[in-house]
C-alpha cells in the first residue's frame, strides 16, 4: 500500500487479496452487527446494495434537469425527514456527505439569513455547551466566522443546557453591545447522549431573535419512536436541524441531512450558476440539491437510504 501506482497492473485475484489484507481487516469493522462501541457505523445489506447500484448506474444527483430520478428521490427523503421533525411545507434541505458538511450548510445559511457581514463577525455571539460537537466550531471557522464570540452555556447534572444560563449569557452580551446570533442545541450529544431542553431554548431563541440550530446528528431519528418524540419536543421550532442516517439508522458512510425551516434561506446562501449551466432548465416545483448545498458534483446518496 505504500508503493506508488505501478506502470503494470496486478492480477485481479492478487488485488482482492491485497484489499482483504491491507484495507478490510485492519481497523474497526463498522459493517458488523457487533460494532456498537462508537456512534458511527452501519452494515445494512440492502443499503449497501443501494450504494452499489448508485455507483454502477452513476446517476448524477445534483441537478434535476440531468438527474430527475435521483433528485426526486433525495427530495422525497428530505421531505420525510422534515415531516418527522415537524417542519412546515416551506422546509427543505439536502443529503450531504455527513454531519460536518450538513452543519456547515446550516451555519452559512444562518449567517446570511441574519445579514452578517465581515465587520459584524467579531461582535456576533454563538451559544452552545461544553458537550457540543466540534464540527459546529469548525464550521464557524470554515464559514469565515472564526472571530465570532463563542459562549459556553452552563449545563445541569445531566449535561443539558440550562435555559436560565442561556438567558443570562444573552442579557450580559447585549449589555456589552454584542450581537446574539446563533443558539446551537443538541439532540443527543456524542459524549453522553444528552438532549437539551429544546422547547425552552426555542422560546428564548424566538424572543431574542436568534437563529436556533439543533444538532440531531445522533439522536434525531429517535423521533421515529414514541419515547424519542417526547424527549425531542421543541425540535419542530428550530430554524435548522442536522440528522445523520449513518448513525442511528445504521446506514453505510456517509450521509448527513440538513433541513432548514425556510428552504428559501438555504437556497439564498448556496445558489450559484455559470454559463456552462445554461441548458440546465429549472422545472417549477423541482428543487435541485446543487442549488441548496456547496456541492455541484454529487453522489446518488439517496439510494442507500
Amino acid at each position: 500500500m505504500a508503493a506508488p501506482i505501478a506502470e503494470r497492473g496486478i492480477p485481479l485475484a492478487a488485488a482482492i487479496e491485497l484489499l482483504e489484507r491491507d484495507v478490510v481487516r485492519p481497523g474497526g469493522t463498522t459493517a458488523s452487527g457487533a460494532h456498537l462501541a462508537y456512534i458511527p457505523g452501519g452494515g445494512i445489506y440492502h443499503s449497501a446494495l443501494g450504494d452499489y447500484l448508485a455507483a454502477v448506474s452513476n446517476k448524477y444527483a445534483g441537478i434535476f434537469f440531468t438527474g430527475p430520478g435521483p433528485v426526486r428521490m433525495e427530495n422525497m427523503l428530505v421531505r420525510w425527514v422534515a415531516d418527522l421533525v415537524g417542519y412546515p411545507a416551506s422546509a427543505g434541505g439536502h443529503i450531504a456527505s455527513g454531519g460536518s458538511i450538513a452543519t456547515l450548510a446550516a451555519i452559512v445559511t444562518a449567517r446570511d439569513a441574519h445579514g452578517l457581514k465581515g465587520g459584524d463577525y467579531a461582535s456576533a455571539v454563538v451559544y452552545l455547551t461544553s458537550q457540543a460537537h466540534h464540527c459546529i466550531e469548525k464550521a464557524l471557522r470554515i464559514a469565515g466566522l472564526a472571530e465570532a464570540q463563542v459562549r459556553r452555556v452552563p449545563t445541569d447534572e445531566r449535561f443539558r443546557m440550562r435555559p436560565e444560563g442561556l438567558e443570562q449569557a444573552i442579557a450580559t452580551d447585549r449589555e456589552h453591545g454584542l450581537r446574539p446570533w446563533l443558539i446551537a442545541a443538541a439532540a443527543g450529544t456524542t459524549d453522553t447522549g444528552a438532549v437539551d431542553p429544546l422547547d425552552a431554548i426555542a422560546t428564548i431563541a424566538e424572543r431574542e431573535r436568534c437563529w436556533f440550530h439543533v444538532d440531531a446528528a445522533y439522536g434525531g431519528f429517535f423521533l421515529l419512536t414514541e419515547h424519542g418524540r417526547g424527549m425531542l419536543g421543541g425540535i419542530e421550532h428550530s430554524d435548522s436541524v442536522v440528522l445523520d442516517p449513518h448513525k442511528s439508522l445504521f446506514l453505510p458512510y456517509g450521509a448527513g441531512i440538513v433541513v432548514v425551516r425556510d428552504v428559501g434561506r438555504l437556497a439564498a446562501a448556496h445558489d450559484y450558476s455559470g454559463s456552462y449551466m445554461q441548458d440546465a432548465v429549472r422545472e417549477p416545483g423541482e428543487i435541485s440539491p446543487a442549488d441548496l448545498s456547496p456541492e455541484l458534483s454529487k453522489h446518488f446518496r439517496a439510494l442507500r437510504m
